[in-house]
Order: C-alpha cells, then structure tokens, then sequence
C-alpha cells in the first residue's frame, strides 16, 4: 500500500515547490501540478519511491550543497520532484514518462523554454545515473545516497524495493537484481568529489546484497 503523507509533510513539499518555482518566475503557477505529482508519489503500487524518497533526495541535495558551498539550482530541484513522478517497477520507460510529464506541465506553468529542456534532461539522467556536470552530478548522487547508509537502512530499502516488485518471482529477482547492481558498480557511483567513504559504503552494501541473493 501506498504511503500517505503527512501534513507537515505535503507542507515542507509545498514549501520547496514552490521556492523552486519562484526562483525561476513562475510565482505560485504550479498548486494544481504539484498536487498530481504528489498523488502520484502516492499510488497505491509504491513502497520505496513514495513521498518519503521525494523527501530524501531533497534533504540529501541540501547536504550535497552544504558539503560544497554552492546553492542547488532551481532545476535541480523541479528535476527531484518529477524523476519518479511515473513508476511502474514492471516497466522500463519510467524516466522517460516522468520527463515527458516534466515538460507538459512545465510548458503549461509558462515556464521558459531552457528550463523546460534542463529539468527534462536531468530527470531522463536518472535512468543510468551517469552525468558529467554539476547539475546532473547532484540530483543522480542524491538519487543514488540511499546505497551508502548504514547496513541496517540498506537492508530495510532493499526489502521495500523487492515489496514493490512483488509480481517478479523470487528466481528472476535473484537473477535480475545482481545484474543490475553489478551494472551500477560497473563505474563510480557518485560523481562529486569528496565521497570516497560513502563510496566505499556502498560497494559494501551492495557486495553484501549480492553475497545474499547468490547464495545458495
């Protein structure tokens, strides 16, 4: 089942939505838009890519920017909010439909044509997390900072991800999730510089992931 939000939730949302947007001169165009995205974020499919994953991309690009003393950009911020506005864990065009949503309901808030084009741009990155600028580098290291916490909120993300794909049988899951962990490792994980024990983290995390499904 879905997660419902809480008030002081869908308020601190309300908050950063809308700064976002005034940044860029779309004053208080978006209530309608936002509320959709939120629905979205909580469907009733969803276990990890709920309100709280929204929450926590966007507290961890405030720890990015704090940790190099650079603001995150308006785009950065509308690209987090639309990346997993479309998950159907069943499918593999998600990141394309949240950015074609990113770009109609940009265009329809009259926002200008470059933002639309950045915004779209970043939420298609976090397909492959690889990016080679600082805007892309922020939102697909915030993405991914859930595979360097403790071992224990690791393990309790990997158990609401196999919750969301309940309809995939336990022998494909096996097969299919050490493939694609393997293929996120396949190059660096995070992009900006200074995450080398987050790195390290990580690496152990999803070793350790995949130590678990390989076993016999």
């Amino acid at each position: 089942m879905g997660m419902v939000a809480t008030q002081q939730q869908l308020q601190t949302l309300h908050e950063r939505w809308h700064d976002a947007l005034e940044k860029v001169s779309l004053h208080d165009a978006g209530d309608r838009f936002l509320h959709a995205i939120l629905a979205a974020y909580q469907e009733s499919h969803r276990v990890y890519h709920t309100i709280e994953h929204l929450i926590y991309v966007l507290e961890r690009l405030d720890e990015l920017s704090a940790s190099i003393g650079r603001e995150v950009p308006p785009a950065v911020i509308l690209a987090a909010f639309f990346h997993d506005v479309v998950y159907d864990p069943l499918k593999g065009d998600n990141e394309e439909l949240s950015a074609l949503w990113a770009e109609d309901s940009l265009s329809q808030m009259g926002a200008y044509a470059a933002l639309i084009t950045e915004v779209a741009r970043l939420v298609r990155l976090t397909a492959t997390h690889e990016a080679t600028d600082f805007c892309g580098a922020l939102l697909c290291d915030a993405d991914l900072m859930i595979l360097a916490e403790d071992p224990t909120r690791y393990r309790a993300y990997v158990e609401d991800l196999r919750r969301e794909y309940g309809a995939v049988p336990e022998d494909i899951w096996r097969r299919e999730r050490p493939a694609f962990l393997e293929g996120l490792t396949s190059h660096q994980l995070f992009h900006l510089t200074g995450w080398e024990e987050r790195e390290k983290r990580a690496e152990a995390n999803i070793e350790a992931e995949i130590a678990s499904l390989t076993a016999d």
